[in-house]
C-alpha cells in the first residue's frame, strides 16, 4: 500500500511539474528572463557580422527567410526557447546601439505593444508566421525598427 502511494506521488508531482513547464508562459515574463539569462553576454560577442547564409539557414528551420536589409545588420544569430518552444535570437546593429530581436514561431502577441523591464525596452511585432520582439535599452527608438521586421522576415516561398 506504501509503495503504491510512493508510486501516484511520484507520478503526480512529475505530472504538475511536466505541466507547468510546458505550460506557455506569458511573453513579458519570457522576455525578462531570457535576457536576464543571456542577454548582456549575447550583446558581447557579437562584433562581428553573422553570414547571410547561418542566418537564412537558422531561419529556415522555422519556415521563414529574412530579407538583405535585415540580414546585413544581424551580428548574431542563435537558436533559443520561446514560450511556445524554439525560435531566434538575434542581435542587430542599428543607428542607436545594438537591439535584441527575438523571433518566436509559434507565440501570439499584441502587436505595437511595448513595455519595459530592468532598464529595457520591448517592442513587440506581429508577422505573418509567428511574432518578434525587439528589445533594447529605455531610449531606443525601437518603433523604427517595427517596418524593418515585419518587411524582413516572411514566409518561405511554396515550391509548386
Amino acid at each position: 500500500m506504501a509503495l503504491a502511494a510512493t508510486v501516484v506521488l511520484a507520478v503526480g508531482t512529475t505530472s504538475v511539474l511536466w505541466l507547468q513547464f510546458r505550460q506557455p508562459q506569458d511573453v513579458h515574463v519570457y522576455l525578462a528572463k531570457h535576457l536576464a539569462h543571456d542577454g548582456a553576454d549575447l550583446m558581447a560577442h557579437a562584433a562581428a557580422s553573422a553570414s547571410a547564409e547561418d542566418i537564412q539557414r537558422t531561419l529556415a528551420r522555422f519556415g521563414v527567410t529574412a530579407g538583405p536589409e535585415h540580414t546585413e545588420r544581424v551580428r548574431l544569430i542563435k537558436f533559443c526557447p520561446t514560450p511556445d518552444g524554439r525560435g531566434a535570437h538575434m542581435v542587430l546593429n542599428t543607428g542607436t546601439g545594438p537591439v535584441h530581436l527575438i523571433y518566436m514561431p509559434e507565440t501570439p502577441v499584441t502587436n505595437g505593444e511595448e513595455f519595459g523591464f530592468d532598464g529595457m525596452l520591448t517592442h513587440l511585432v506581429t508577422l505573418e508566421k509567428g511574432s518578434a520582439a525587439i528589445v533594447g535599452t529605455e531610449g531606443q527608438q525601437l518603433d523604427d525598427l517595427d517596418r524593418l521586421v515585419r518587411d524582413s522576415i516572411q514566409p518561405l516561398p511554396t515550391r509548386t
